[in-house]
């Protein structure tokens, strides 16, 4: 009974040994892993990003530590992709209507955006919004001539000319649309949903992502045939950077996954804010007085959606300073390079996360970790870049919604 029990006791001792051993490598593993799994994630957050963007800087900050990356490919296929890639991901039948509506900032006379209780929809059909630029005139002045309001591509969002006629006059803003050649519902997301950023503020963003790639790039070769560390921790002796190369190539296989990732999803942002064309409009510094007014008819049904009466004006402490129409471009002069493209882009974004994936798993756990701190970093500042939004009480009706339907424009009147 006694050797039963120093053997039963022997077998416990090693089972608990290799379960600990085994506890420590699931550890080192999921610290690993966690980073580059997580990148895979964050599909609202991304679409969200995606479809409001519309600079150069936007491409670049959502490129720097990147998360959702499956959901950027899968978007940048279905935006520019070609059938047989569409097939790939399960979208051959898609319709560009669909996309468009949920993963760019264009609106078209098949997409509109609608208030919808303190926020914008996007949504399939027209809706009844009209536009609205207030221009105050003088009263002091007995000369009666015609009021105009003139628009430059760019530049300028409007001029003044005096009249006498009217206290105020009103010009609708599909006029422009209009003169562009396509009369389309207006972007309600771009002028009156968000309020865009300072540019000395998105600058500090950029800045600070290039910091972060850029050094968790250099780190990893820093520290393995610099510094001497191993999988392990650091060595009790330094080899020569030679050496260190030779016994450990996982760096540099991280580096070339990370820079081409990178570039992958920054051209997954670009080819689907590409696919649309940004015309603005910039106030001029003389046209302070004017004032963009929209309503939207009460009690319309688009799709299986009623929407209310909302009217909303600019806050004269935030006034525009410019004014965006967002347009699809012409596909037959697109769709052929953007294929292309497509194909580049998705290349390197999946096989550059591969490769970075197989480098990684051949490091110290603290790049894994280092990767991840960068990720939340830059997703809490991509986030910071959209949290001024079109308030809950942004409604001038709210209070009348119901009784004023159908009256719309008598209230309008009466507010101007």
């Amino acid at each position: 009974m006694a050797s039963v029990a120093v053997v039963w006791t022997v077998l416990l001792g090693l089972t608990q040994t290799a379960r600990a051993a085994d506890l420590t490598d699931f550890s080192d593993n999921l610290a690993t892993d966690l980073g580059p799994l997580l990148s895979l994630f964050g599909e609202a957050i991304t679409k969200q990003y995606l479809s409001e963007s519309t600079s150069f800087e936007d491409y670049i900050i959502f490129a720097l530590a990147p998360i959702g990356l499956m959901t950027a490919v899968v978007s940048v296929i279905r935006v520019c992709g070609g059938p047989w890639l569409k097939s790939f991901i399960g979208r051959a039948q898609e319709g560009d209507v669909a996309v468009e509506a949920e993963l760019c900032t264009s609106t078209s006379e098949d997409i509109c955006e609608v208030f919808n209780r303190g926020g914008i929809t996007r949504t399939l059909g027209r809706a009844k919004i009209l536009e609205i630029i207030r221009i105050p005139q003088p009263d002091d002045t007995d000369e009666a001539t015609q009021n105009s309001q003139s628009f430059d591509t760019g530049n300028k969002l409007g001029s003044e000319e005096t009249s006498a006629t009217h206290n105020s006059a009103r010009a609708p803003a599909s006029n422009l649309r209009s003169k562009q050649g396509k009369n389309v519902n207006p972007n309600l997301s771009i002028n009156v949903g968000r309020r865009k950023q300072d540019l000395p503020f998105v600058n500090f963003i950029l800045v600070v992502g290039v910091v972060l790639q850029v050094g968790l790039i250099a780190m990893a070769p820093l520290l393995f045939w610099v510094g001497g560390w191993s999988v392990e921790g650091r060595r009790e002796s330094l080899l020569n950077i030679h050496q260190a190369y030779s016994a450990n190539k996982a760096p540099i296989v991280f580096v070339v996954g990370s820079v081409f990732m990178t570039l992958g999803m920054f051209g997954c942002a670009s080819l689907i804010g590409q696919i649309t064309k940004e015309i603005k409009f910039r106030r001029q510094k003389d046209s302070n007085g004017t004032q963009l007014y929209w309503v939207q008819a009460g009690n319309q049904v688009i799709g299986d959606q009623t929407f209310g009466a909302y009217a909303y004006s600019e806050d004269s402490d935030h006034r525009l300073s410019e004014y965006v129409i967002s347009t699809k471009r012409d596909e037959d002069k697109t769709v052929k390079r953007y294929v292309t493209f497509t194909w580049v882009t998705v290349v390197a974004t999946i096989g550059g996360y591969i490769v970075q994936f197989v480098g990684i798993r051949g490091m110290n756990a603290w790049i894994s970790i280092a990767q991840l701190a960068a990720m939340l970093i830059m997703s809490m500042f991509r986030g910071m870049m959209r949290t001024q939004r079109l308030k809950n009480n942004g409604n001038k009706i709210q209070d009348i919604s119901e009784a004023v339907v159908g009256h719309e424009m008598d209230w309008l009147t009466f507010e101007i």
